[in-house]
């Protein structure tokens, strides 16, 4: 696996992925009412209603200042059963939908009226099928009326306050990508409960556009094809106009350019990662990371190597405590090696106030305080999961056994690659109190099972379908796979994500041998 498609898509390594497709989106993201907006309806999404239907009207209305409730629509456009062409909706492709909407004029509002949501129901030609939310609600789109009151729509020589430092930052995206049909293309977002669709545009002749807004810079991924998290361009987008020219089949040399934030990063990972000279790079620690050194540590990266990189992101943080970029590779680096709870403490210090509100910062906070209670020389905590026959083991059923906790799912070929030295260490110390717990990120039983039949694995196999979401992940912090935890006979973490050689190491120290 090279390293750049190891670290560069962030998305690519995360497991569990949970797509949250917006039934609706719009261009720009968070209009106000003087704005013209595009708003694409995804008839396959939501309720489903009208998945396959055509043609499909739109019903629509405003929740505006004078709205009694917050559901209590104003200004409605369109008779109902009536195919009215005003609110006739554009087929971009099979169950994606577009209308532009001038929203002022479209709805009839004055500029004494503050509009605070768009609302919408869709329906076909008699009203006999409504798309609506998946349980049955309206749908929304927010607007900012707060800037709304700020705008003027009719420009005079009059001195406005400058409210720049007050509004979201706004992005644009253009992009040409080769070699690919005509698809969505999605921005998404990685967060706790999944992954979230942020904007969606159509690849129409191999281009696509798309704007929005941002309270913070954040970490993307644009997503080519719906639910093809591997077909991915990841990027750290802020108030940027971005120019994007890919190849579907060379997405990892693919051109961004316009945003400066994702550049640093990609610098940072070149000086970093790609540019070590000859003289201080040996095949045990860059190992599987480039394929011009396939013979080295059991496929891993050396001790050496990650606390090269640890201090080398030390120092970055410790210059940039107040760039976003600080805090986005942290995150990314977890991928490659992890972090004690005390490193993250140490990293933790040197962020300034100002990236509070980063998404990555978040995220890594959230999971530095699950992971202090399961760090090394901590106690373990039980759980319960289904093994082969749909039997319910408990960690606790191996109480007094030094126990290995292994994360893999039978789609992860660098967790397949650790079993042959796995097997040999599991044969040589299993009569001594030696046992490993597979537990596996598989979604899909089948595979599961065969996986196991085809690597010969005989010690005990789990099963945790919900991936990322699942309780052990959250509980153990898990971020990526392959992932363990070792425990020593009295119950005591000792190790965490050990390499085949750490993992050696500390069964030597505890059996003597």
């Amino acid at each position: 696996m090279q390293l750049h498609k190891l670290i560069l898509p962030v998305l690519f390594i995360f497991i569990g992925f949970k797509s949250f497709g917006q039934v609706i989106t719009t261009t720009p993201i968070l209009p106000t009412k003087n704005d013209t907006i595009t708003l694409i309806y995804y008839a396959d999404l939501g309720n489903g209603a009208l998945k396959g239907t055509s043609p499909v009207f739109a019903h629509t209305g405003t929740i505006t200042s004078k709205s009694v409730s917050g559901s209590d629509w104003r200004h409605l456009v369109g008779t109902w059963g009536i195919p009215d062409t005003t609110v006739l909706m554009t087929s971009v492709s099979p169950n994606v939908y577009k209308m532009v909407i001038p929203i002022k004029s479209f709805y009839g509002i004055g500029d004494e009226e503050e509009v605070r949501k768009l609302a919408f129901v869709f329906r076909n030609a008699d009203g006999s099928l409504v798309g609506r939310n998946t349980d049955g609600s309206d749908l929304y789109v927010p607007l900012d009326y707060e800037k709304s009151r700020t705008e003027n729509p009719h420009p005079t020589n009059t001195n406005l306050k400058d409210t720049t430092e007050s509004l979201p930052l706004r992005y644009s995206i253009a992009g040409i990508i080769q070699n690919v049909d005509d698809v969505n293309v999605s921005l998404i977002r990685f967060s706790e409960s999944g992954l979230e669709t942020v904007n969606k545009s159509q690849l129409i002749n191999g281009e696509f556009s798309m704007r929005g807004s941002l309270a913070v810079p954040e970490n993307f991924s644009l997503m080519i094809g719906d639910n093809d998290i591997l077909s991915s361009i990841p990027i750290l987008l802020g108030a940027d106009s971005v120019s994007i020219v890919a190849d579907y089949q060379n997405l990892p040399e693919t051109e961004i350019t316009g945003a400066p934030l994702n550049e640093e990063a990609k610098k940072y990972f070149k000086r970093n990662y790609f540019n070590q000279p000859p003289e201080h790079r040996r095949d045990a620690e860059v190992g599987e990371l480039t394929i011009q050194a396939p013979n080295f540590n059991d496929g891993f990266i050396s001790p050496e190597f990650i606390q090269r990189e640890k201090n080398a992101l030390l120092q970055y943080v410790k210059e940039h405590p107040a760039s976003p970029v600080s805090p986005y590779l942290v995150l990314q680096a977890r991928l490659l090696f992890e972090f004690s709870y005390d490193e993250l403490k140490t990293l933790d210090a040197y962020y300034d106030s100002t990236l509070n509100k980063s998404p990555d910062l978040i995220i890594i906070r959230d999971n530095m305080t699950r992971l202090e209670p399961v760090s090394v020389d901590k106690e373990y905590t039980d759980f319960s999961l289904p093994d082969t026959s749909g039997q319910m083991i408990n960690i606790s059923d191996y109480a007094g056994k030094c126990i290995l906790i292994e994360f893999w799912a039978s789609w992860c070929a660098p967790c397949l690659g650790k079993f042959p030295k796995l097997k040999n260490t599991y044969q040589k110390y299993k009569d001594e109190g030696f046992t490993i717990i597979g537990v596996s990120f598989d979604m899909k039983p089948d595979h599961w099972k065969r996986a196991i039949l085809k690597e010969q694995l005989d010690w005990v196999q789990l099963v945790a379908p919900e991936a990322a979401e699942s309780e052990i992940a959250k509980r153990y912090v898990v971020w990526s796979i392959p992932a363990n935890i070792l425990i020593a006979p009295d119950g005591i973490i000792v190790g965490r994500n050990l390499q085949s050689f750490e993992l050696n190491e500390k069964l030597m120290e505890i059996f003597g041998f």
